[in-house]
């Protein structure tokens, strides 16, 4: 541990074995032990810090959380959010990122908590917020606010979310999409059509219709327009935020605490 020449602190690696999974964040990195014990180090700010704290530029940070039973973690450029066995959420790292479990404004940042309560199954994440999808299909997110953190769907029976770097979408069951976030990376509200998949670039989605039709919205420059005509397409590749794969419907029961 220490202070780098630039006034920003960081913390040592963990001793010791054990640890299954290792997660990181651009500065700072979260291990995973078998039993959903976590460890962190790195930049403080970042998400290698165990308790809270403010920089040296006035950016204020949350520990992680202690204690066993975390099965996964998601991470956004600055912060990480770790899914509990009885489908609980913590965050931590840069308040403005996702790691806050409370809403606040900071440096001219609105930002907004993590969700508290229990029921969640999966976690995604963009580059500045955090999605989190329950077992009854409702969706919550938190983090910047002008990147997804706020203007989620309020319906449920979703059953994935998808990002590009500053905006989410989500894919009901029946088909529907809502997407929220930034705009102009493809945060466009409801889109018109009956989807079976999305997939994104860095500012872009691209939905795929129940009969291969192709629409597409967002950034323009990168996929969000000229899209092909007719149908019976299948589109083969996906830039990715570290997303899992869609949770499976119907979920499984959650695992007791």
């Amino acid at each position: 541990s220490g202070t780098d020449a630039y006034g920003k602190s960081y913390a040592g690696a963990p001793v010791g074995s054990g640890f299954k999974v290792i997660y990181a964040t651009c500065c700072a990195f979260a291990a995973l032990t078998p039993e959903g014990r976590i460890e962190v180090w790195g930049s403080l700010l970042e998400g290698g810090s165990n308790t809270l704290g403010t920089d040296a530029y006035g950016n204020s940070y949350t520990g992680a959380p202690s204690g066993t039973g975390f099965t996964v973690i998601q991470a956004t450029f600055m912060a990480f959010a770790a899914l509990h066995s009885d489908g609980s959420i913590q965050a931590w790292g840069a308040n403005t990122d996702g790691g806050s479990m409370t809403p606040g404004y900071e440096n001219g940042r609105a930002y907004t908590g993590a969700p508290s309560g229990t029921g969640f199954q999966a976690i995604y994440s963009n580059l500045e917020a955090f999605a989190a999808l329950a077992q009854d299909g409702t969706i919550q997110s938190w983090g910047r606010s002008s990147s997804g953190g706020t203007g989620w769907p309020t319906n449920a029976n979703y059953r994935a979310i998808y990002a590009t770097e500053r905006a989410f979408a989500a894919l009901s069951h029946d088909g529907s999409i809502y997407a929220w976030g930034d705009s102009s990376y493809g945060g466009s509200g409801a889109i018109t059509g009956s989807f079976n998949d999305v997939y994104s670039t860095k500012s872009a989605f691209a939905a795929v219709g129940s009969d291969g039709s192709i629409t597409v919205w967002g950034n323009p420059s990168q996929g969000g327009s000229g899209e092909p005509v007719g149908s019976g397409y299948v589109i083969s590749a996906s830039w990715s935020c570290h997303n899992p794969p869609a949770p499976p419907w119907p979920p499984p029961p959650l695992s007791p605490p």
